[in-house]
Parts: C-alpha cells; structure tokens; sequence
C-alpha cells in the first residue's frame, strides 16, 4: 500500500454536529481522540497488513490510562468510527508524534 490508500478523508454529520477526521496511518502513530465532554482517548495504531487497528484507551477524572469500555480492545478503522459516532463522540484526530 502506498502512504496515500493509507489517508482516509471522511466527514460525518449527526445531529446538526459535524465529525472530521483525516487519517495518514503509520506504524505506531498515536493520536488523541476528544468526546463532547472532552475526555481524551488515545489511540495507538498498529499495522497488520491492510488493515489497521486501534488500540483505545482513555483517561479517567485523575488522568490516569484506563481501557475503554467496548468489547474488543482493537477494532478495525470502520468500526471505531460508527461507534465512536453512535455515541456522539465529536472527533478530532491529532498525530502525537
């Protein structure tokens, strides 16, 4: 795969809320994933050949890493993004690196 079938350019609209991200995945990357209420997830992406997983987890009151509550630790990249929409996550992607 070449780094541009690795970008994603997607918008949602929900609720008169609009959803954004514009993904560039590379082995390792981490971004910081922000709810309506701003709590900060961390998402950690790990290749595995064509697809890309997110390993979630996010920050409680104290600010310490905690898993987040959804039945698979990793989902794949379409996944994530229905049920973070599902939940009305407002979404911003930000690479840490």
């Amino acid at each position: 795969m070449t780094k541009d079938e690795y970008k994603d350019l997607k918008r949602f609209e929900r609720n008169d809320h609009q959803y954004y991200h514009n993904l560039i995945f590379t082995n390792d990357d981490i971004f910081e994933i922000y709810s309506m209420q701003n709590t900060k997830i961390y998402c950690k992406v790990k290749s595995n050949v064509n697809n890309y997983l997110f390993d979630l987890v996010e920050c409680n009151e104290k600010g310490d890493r905690v898993r987040m509550p959804i039945k698979k630790n990793c989902i794949s990249h379409p996944e994530i993004m229905n049920r973070i929409i599902e939940n009305d996550w407002r979404v911003f992607f930000k690479n840490k690196k």
